[in-house]
């Protein structure tokens, strides 16, 4: 089957805010950034469906990454603000 140069996936990051919660790998209660991927797909390096959305945490002591639900995520920039 013939591929079509250009075509693809794309993921972008962006950060969603930031919130002191404890941490589920050091236990420490520190500042976790929220953060959002969109995995897009592409034709010509040119996003143009999104295939899917990932919302995680980092924490800011031992980097560790944690995958949350999109309510999860409003919950903490409810509870940060």
């Amino acid at each position: 089957m013939p591929t079509i140069l250009g075509t693809g996936t794309r993921t972008a990051r962006r950060s969603v805010g930031s919130a002191a919660v404890p941490c589920p790998q050091c236990g420490s209660s520190t500042t976790h950034a929220l953060e959002s991927r969109r995995m897009w797909i592409t034709l010509l390096y040119v996003g143009l469906v999104p295939l899917r959305y990932t919302y995680f945490t980092t924490c800011s002591k031992c980097r560790t990454m944690a995958i949350v639900e999109k309510d999860q995520v409003d919950k903490l920039k409810k509870l940060a603000a």
